[in-house]
């Protein structure tokens, strides 16, 4: 499993550029999803990938985005 994190992360690294932090149309793009729905779930607490505020706007740690998506 830790092998599967290893290359997922490496994969979205190599994507983004080496950022290590996601916006919501970075993770519309990763999960393909709308960003008006990564939006309701953020604020109804029901995104499965923790989000930090960046100076107001929502933002996903890489790794935590590869650990859901090693996780499915």
């Amino acid at each position: 499993m830790e092998q599967d994190l290893k290359i997922v992360f490496d994969s979205l690294e190599r994507r983004f550029e080496g950022r290590q932090m996601l916006g919501v149309r970075d993770l519309g793009l990763i999960l393909g999803h709308k960003r008006g729905t990564i939006y309701n779930q953020i604020s109804a607490g029901t995104f499965p990938i923790p989000i930090v505020k960046n100076g107001g706007h929502p933002r996903a740690r890489l790794v935590d985005v590869a650990r859901y998506l090693t996780s499915k």
